[in-house]
């Protein structure tokens, strides 16, 4: 009987180690759980932050280039400009001439106009 009374003790004792154990092993079991989790959420994490710095490459190297554009349209435009003004003061400047021919063929008009003048006085003073 006290065999049998130590039996069930072990029994018991053996039970709760193995209850205790199984316990142990789920937790063990979460935590790895949990570490495979994390392990996968840095795995994509690092993935992420994989795509995103070849993003941030891809963009900078965009950024560049638009810069790059963004100067040679500037030079283009001062250059348009430059060209636009030297245009503008060429144009002004046949303008001028334009004028002054203009006053010149006025003057000799007035001029010819009083030479036929003088010239029909000159006639008639000599017809009479």
């Amino acid at each position: 009987a006290q065999l049998e009374a130590d039996c069930i003790e072990e029994l018991r004792q053996s039970a709760f180690e193995v209850d205790a154990q199984q316990q142990r092993v789920q937790e063990l079991e979460a935590r790895l759980d949990a570490e495979e989790h994390s392990a996968a959420s840095a795995q994509h994490s690092s993935a992420q932050l994989i795509v995103l710095s070849r993003d941030l490459a891809e963009l900078r190297t965009h950024i560049a280039e638009i810069r790059s554009a963004e100067e040679a349209l500037s030079t283009q435009l001062v250059v348009s400009q430059r060209r636009g003004e030297e245009t503008e003061q060429k144009a002004l400047s046949v303008a001028r001439e334009l004028v002054d021919a203009s006053n010149g063929i006025s003057w000799l008009r007035v001029e010819v106009a009083s030479q036929r003048e003088m010239q029909q006085e000159l006639q008639e003073v000599q017809r009479r």
